[in-house]
């Protein structure tokens, strides 16, 4: 018995040498995410309807001869344009940023002519993994049993199926997860003074704006999201020497036009579409008295 605990010692000695939590952390997740995303029978949310938008933003399309279900199955591949797209975006997005880069992968490696959903997994899947590492070297310190332990935590936490499952498909919560995961990993790190040499740092901070911006752009309901990341961010100020505040500053106010351009540059469509929405599945479905409402 005194031997088995022993080599159990030595194991999780060896462990702590070569495998830090964070590493231990993305190793897991890659694991179970990569399992359920990219192994057959294929996994993702099916298309609600809402799909259409971003299909038109960036030149896709559903393949004629193929069956298509609405809601109860995902729809494994689609059709990639060949010719001008005279689509507008219903919306003002950065999502189409995400699936721009699936499609140039997708053709790259596989096919001019037909997107795999898969391809879209797999931009979400390394974004994840990349964002992942962040959270765990944000909320650990060190070697340590109980360090491996919240790193499984947080692989228990943010591997779950029902945000993963986002990666194969078109919702934009897909984007919100990774860039959410980051943008409050990096603003973590920053406030720990022990991130050395000075170019790490830096690296947070573009970090931090960038994910903070594609967040609050994924969709308009995030536009007031622009305030809060202000809110969190203002507490690295004291942080900052005299000279750097300054900058810091000017990340604020970029965080805040993006969320007020992104609310300004709601288009009509999207808000007939809700209005419609409302009517017709929202609150004034089942109201009494709608026109008050």
């Amino acid at each position: 018995m005194t031997q088995f605990k022993n080599k159990i010692k030595q194991f999780g000695r060896m462990v702590q040498q070569w495998c830090s939590p964070a590493l231990f952390a993305v190793l897991a997740a890659a694991v179970i995410v990569g399992l359920l995303l990219f192994v057959p029978p294929l996994n993702g949310y099916a298309d609600n309807g809402d799909f259409y938008r971003m299909m038109d933003a960036v030149g896709l399309y559903h393949r004629l001869g193929q069956p298509y279900h609405m809601v109860a199955y995902i729809n494994p591949t689609y059709g990639i344009r060949q010719y001008f797209n005279e689509n507008t975006a219903a919306l003002f997005s950065s999502q189409p940023l995400f699936i721009r880069l699936a499609i140039w992968l997708n053709q790259l490696v596989f096919n001019r002519l037909v997107f795999d959903i898969r391809f879209q997994g797999i931009i979400y899947y390394v974004l994840f993994l990349g964002a992942l590492y962040l959270v765990v070297r944000a909320v650990t310190r060190g070697p340590g049993l109980r360090q491996y332990v919240l790193a499984a935590v947080c692989v228990f936490v943010f591997a779950d199926s029902s945000y993963t499952l986002y990666f194969n498909s078109l919702f934009g919560e897909a984007a919100m997860a990774v860039t959410g995961m980051a943008a409050v990993a990096a603003l973590l790190l920053l406030a720990r003074r022990e991130i050395r040499p000075a170019w790490r740092r830096w690296l947070l901070l573009a970090i931090f704006l960038l994910s903070a911006g594609l967040l609050i752009t994924v969709k308009q309901q995030n536009a007031p999201l622009a305030l809060s990341y202000m809110v969190m961010a203002l507490g690295l100020l004291p942080l900052l020497p005299r000279r750097k505040k300054l900058l810091a500053a000017g990340v604020l106010a970029a965080l805040l036009i993006t969320g007020g351009m992104t609310y300004k540059l709601i288009t009509p469509e999207f808000q007939n579409i809700n209005r419609y929405q409302t009517m017709t599945r929202g609150v004034l479905l089942m109201d009494k008295n709608p026109g008050k409402t």
